[in-house]
């Protein structure tokens, strides 16, 4: 191969790993998320209903737009069941976690993805597909990747 095809070849082999979003470590599962702030709940997108808390650095992130490092958000996904005439949760889906470190998490906006199955702590649903969460979230660039918001009124009450 000449000189030219292999510097074509290696310039576009580094500029695809570049858009490769890689995490190698695994984010561990949040005890104790239930205890931190409760954000909101809401029906989930893929089915269900979820609630959302947030670590105390996460708060700072909602006060300011702009999450610091450390701030973890937990989204706890649940099936709805229909009891009575009310809409209740039945049982746990998913617990999925957003955790920020910009140094760790550069290609993926600074927030590093994971996702544990049921209510257990050890197995995870990602495998790799972090880049499906990060493009989802890629659309909230302008709310450093977060979907929910805080309302002032519930600012208060931590």
């Amino acid at each position: 191969m000449s000189a030219i095809k292999l510097a074509i070849c290696l310039a576009a082999g580094v500029f695809i790993l570049s858009f490769t979003v890689i995490h190698t470590d695994e984010i561990p599962f949040p005890d104790g998320y239930l205890q931190w702030k409760y954000i909101k709940s809401d029906t989930n997108s893929r089915g269900g209903i979820h609630h959302i808390y947030a670590n105390l650095i996460a708060l700072e992130g909602y006060r300011a737009g702009v999450f610091p490092n450390g701030s973890c958000l937990v989204f706890d996904v649940f099936d709805v069941v229909k009891k009575d005439s009310s809409l209740i949760a039945g049982g746990r889906r998913v617990v999925d976690i957003m955790i920020k470190d910009t140094s760790k998490y550069a290609s993926t906006g600074g927030w590093g993805y994971e996702e544990f199955r049921g209510d257990s702590r050890s197995e995870r649903n990602l495998k790799g597909g972090v880049a499906v969460c990060y493009n989802c979230h890629a659309r909230k660039k302008d709310h450093d990747f977060v979907f929910s918001t805080f309302t002032q009124s519930t600012m208060s009450l931590h």
